[in-house]
């Protein structure tokens, strides 16, 4: 299937983002909905991590690195519950 490039106004760059994500919706709806799920979880699972390693150095525990495997998951997750 070739790549198609879709027309968009010369607006800002939200706005151009969000009439890519619309026409992207419109002609690829369940794999972008899988795509966007993925992301937001994985998005989700960054801000937790984020905000738990916040508390526990606020607390003097020591605080380990960003879990990667986590992100995936969540990603891999978000995306396969959706389709």
């Amino acid at each position: 299937m070739p790549n198609q490039s879709f027309p968009v106004a010369k607006t800002a760059f939200p706005t151009r983002l969000l009439q890519q994500y619309a026409n992207l919706l419109r002609l690829y709806p369940v794999i972008t909905k899988s795509v966007t799920s993925g992301i937001l979880s994985a998005f989700g699972n960054l801000l937790s991590q984020g905000l738990e390693a916040r508390k526990k150095s606020k607390e003097g525990v020591p605080v380990r690195v960003l879990n990667r495997g986590g992100l995936f998951h969540y990603a891999l997750y978000g995306y396969v519950v959706s389709i």
